[in-house]
């Protein structure tokens, strides 16, 4: 299901992990850095969708595992600070 290139699995696959993290963020990275290491864009996207929850809480964190400077999720954005 991480390589799946339809729309509607690939959201349900990223929402679900997205739940799962608010219990088991440390899980959730794990998988989320594999899904990155991958290479694969469908797998990237779950990854990117299911830290929704986890940038909240540590958006450098999100960024770096994700190799972004700014994070969007809705009308939501998260940007890296210039420190």
């Amino acid at each position: 299901m991480f390589r799946e290139p339809r729309p509607y699995p690939r959201t349900t696959v990223g929402n679900n992990l997205s739940d799962l993290a608010r219990r088991l963020p440390e899980l959730v990275y794990g998988l989320v850095a594999k899904l990155v290491a991958s290479g694969d864009k469908n797998s990237y996207w779950i990854a990117y969708r299911a830290c929704r929850n986890l940038v909240k809480k540590d958006p450098k964190r999100v960024m770096n595992l994700l190799g972004i400077d700014e994070y969007r999720y809705k009308k939501t954005v998260y940007k890296r600070e210039n420190n």
